[in-house]
């Protein structure tokens, strides 16, 4: 019995350590982020490179595009609630997780299509406001598959999602008092995209496994990309399509990763030992 339980004290103190190193680099990012100045938007935020109008639509290109988030949203949704799935992702703690995430991104699809009907600061806040809450389920959702098997799962979503809303409220009462201040907000989003690959290869995982994780990964990475090169890519693409509309369809994409990822985890016949 001894040498069965010490390889699993050791594996135990060393999941510890990096918990305890996870928690630290949190807490010295957002240190940091305090000392730094504040974050205003970006003056030409809304100002889009592809205005174009179709069937009566203004900024058609990325109106239309976030239906795509919406329906992948729902797909994921409807997911959730086959037997199969259920019962494989229900005794891991994650069922909720994963509602509010697809949820949040079916919202996100609306709240998109609102934004760019008239983009402005006020309408921003709309567009965020599922947003921030599919980042941090989604964190969630990586946490409680892979490092809280010991503590009460039932607290990390509401705790990761109210921390969300509260970088939010923050950076949208700053607009309000005429002083932008994104910070926080940004630090929400950059904290996930750090912290989800670091997740995925430092703790082994039962439901979030596979080639699904490192596509979500590339998806998103590609989204912010296309974002960020919107009018490069416009004309480079003749045109045809913006960055910020391939923006929402890669986005789209990575939803429908995770999607996909439930699919596999319920072919799977057992879930008796976790995995990458």
């Amino acid at each position: 019995m001894e040498r069965m339980t010490a390889p699993r004290g050791k594996a135990q103190g060393t999941s510890s350590v990096r918990t305890l190193g996870l928690i630290f680099l949190g807490i010295f990012a957002a240190g940091l982020v305090f000392i730094l100045p504040p974050l205003p938007l970006d003056p030409l935020y809304h100002d889009y490179v592809d205005r174009r109008m179709a069937w009566g639509i203004p900024n058609a290109g990325d109106v239309l595009s976030g239906v795509l988030i919406l329906i992948v949203g729902l797909a994921g949704l409807v997911s959730l609630y086959e037997p199969r799935i259920r019962l494989r992702i229900e005794p891991c703690g994650n069922h909720w997780p994963f509602a509010v995430f697809f949820a949040s991104a079916a919202s996100a699809g609306v709240t998109s299509a609102y934004y760019h009907l008239d983009p402005s600061t006020d309408a921003l806040f709309w567009s965020r406001l599922p947003i921030a809450p599919a980042f941090m389920a989604l964190l969630a959702i990586f946490v409680v598959d892979r490092i809280t098997w010991c503590v009460d799962q039932r607290l990390v979503l509401p705790i990761f999602v109210g921390l969300g809303f509260v970088c939010l409220l923050h950076w949208h009462q700053s607009e309000v008092a005429g002083q932008g201040d994104q910070r926080f907000y940004a630090l929400s989003q950059i904290a996930v995209v750090v912290a989800l690959p670091l997740i995925w290869r430092l703790y082994s995982g039962r439901v979030t496994r596979g080639r699904h994780v490192a596509l979500l990964i590339l998806f998103y990475g590609l989204a912010l990309a296309a974002e960020l090169f919107d009018w490069l890519i416009f004309v480079s693409l003749g045109e045809v399509v913006s960055g910020h509309t391939l923006k929402h369809v890669l986005s789209a994409a990575a939803v429908g990763t995770v999607v996909l990822m439930l699919r596999a985890v319920a072919r799977v016949p057992e879930l008796r030992s976790a995995g990458r």
